[in-house]
Formats: C-alpha cells, sequence, structure tokens
C-alpha cells in the first residue's frame, strides 16, 4: 500500500480489509517512512508516525492486530523497500512478513531500487485494482513478482489519496493565510482543512495543532518517486 503522506480513510480500509479477507495473515504492520530524499512534505517523521497511532487507534477495534513499527523514523531516512522488509526478516527472523499492494504498482516494482531482487526474493499480497486490473498468469512487457498471493475478494476501498489531501490542505492554508488575526484562525479549526471524512478526526485536529502545512515540490520522474512510500503495508505471519 502506498500512502505519500497523511494517513487516510482508503489506506485503513486497505489494512482492514487485509486482516477481514486474508486468514493467513495474523497482523499487519504500518510502517511510517523517515525524510524522503524526493519531496518536502512539511510533516516530520515524528509527526507522520504519530499521526498514524492517531488514525490507527481511532478507526480499528483495540483488539484489532494492527502494529505500527517505528524503523525508519529511529533511523531518520526512508529505507527503500527491499532493503526495509530484508531488516525486518533479520530481526524478527520467526515471522513471514509479505508486502502488500494494489496491481496498479505491479508495472513499475522493477525500476524501484533494488526492483529485481524485490520481484525475486519478497513475498508480495496483491489486490486488483478496479480499472487496473492484471492478469499474473500472463506474459507482460514487465517482470512479475515470483512470490505472492493474490486476492480474489472484490476490495471495498474508496479513492482517497494522500496526494488530494495535501493538495486540499495546502490551498485551504493559502486561503487562510489571506485573512489576519484571530477570524483566520477561528475559520481554518472550523473547515476541518477541508478533507473531513477523508482521514481520521484525530488526524485533522493533529494538522491543526501542529500547524502541519505541506509545502510545494517538483515531482522527479515517475520511476524515482513511486518507491517513496510514507507508510508501508506490511503484512505478517507468526
Amino acid at each position: 500500500m502506498c500512502i505519500r503522506d497523511r494517513p487516510t480513510i482508503s489506506h485503513l480500509q486497505l489494512a482492514s480489509e487485509t486482516l477481514n479477507v486474508c486468514p493467513l495473515i495474523d497482523e499487519v504492520w504500518m510502517v511510517p517512512c523517515g525524510e524522503r530524499p524526493d519531496k518536502k512534505l512539511g510533516a516530520t517523521p515524528q509527526d507522520r508516525l504519530e499521526m498514524v497511532r492517531v488514525a490507527v487507534a481511532e478507526f480499528f477495534p483495540a483488539t484489532m492486530p494492527i502494529k505500527i513499527n517505528d524503523i525508519e523514523v529511529k533511523d531518520g531516512f526512508l529505507i527503500p523497500t527491499y532493503f526495509l522488509m530484508k531488516a525486518l526478516e533479520k530481526n524478527h527472523p520467526d515471522h513471514t512478513f509479505y508486502f502488500v499492494l494494489g496491481s496498479d504498482l505491479i508495472p513499475t516494482i522493477h525500476v524501484w531500487e533494488e526492483g529485481s531482487k524485490l520481484l525475486k526474493e519478497i513475498n508480495f499480497i496483491i489486490f486488483q485494482r478496479e480499472d487496473y486490473e492484471i492478469d499474473l498468469h500472463e506474459t507482460h512487457k514487465f517482470p512479475l513478482p515470483e512470490k505472492y498471493i493474490e486476492m480474489k475478494h472484490k476490495l471495498i476501498v474508496g479513492g482517497v489519496s494522500s496526494t488530494e489531501l495535501r493538495k486540499r490542505i495546502r490551498e485551504n492554508h493559502k486561503l487562510d493565510k489571506s485573512k489576519e488575526g484571530a477570524e483566520g484562525k477561528k475559520n481554518l479549526a472550523s473547515s476541518f482543512l477541508q478533507i473531513a471524512g477523508l482521514t481520521t478526526k484525530g488526524v485533522i485536529e493533529f494538522i491543526i495543532k501542529r500547524n502541519i502545512y505541506p509545502v510545494s515540490y517538483t515531482h522527479l520522474r515517475a520511476h524515482e518517486t513511486l518507491r517513496y512510500l510514507v507508510c508501508r503495508l506490511l503484512l505478517e505471519k507468526k
């Protein structure tokens, strides 16, 4: 699952749906990423960690087996997916890890850092996304993962992206800056940053309280940015 910045309802739904429809999985691990070399997002790694914690606590029942791993926040910098998976396997040799993602990302994996090793060595769970279905039994112009589980259930997840959240927050903040004094502050809080219902209430309150607003940035080429994930969704089997 590719979460580029603030956690959204869609990301949380994907985590819960994975547990709902994949009985071999014991836990879902979410890994907020460290500093990203490809863009400046306004939020620090610690901010991202706290937002994921708030979202998980609000969205899931207390007994839901969702864990948050802060390996990248402690390291300080983003760990490319291949090296992250290998580090987790080394640190937790009694666990089996899977990397979960949508079928729309399958054509790009080979251009991620150490993409050929990812495709050969890492376990995947693949959800078919509407309009991005890929027949994993056919030959394609791009290589496919060698070790994967394809989910057959219809994925009930909304299409809310971190990019859209970031865009709305930025636009709302620009509008707010044109106002002065307490009135502007009140308008900013009362608007809920134009993202009410797209993420959890606690995440919105955290963003407002900490004044975490995205800055403008220039996209690098797609093959350079797709591997930079703000939060990975990992599946773990004990």
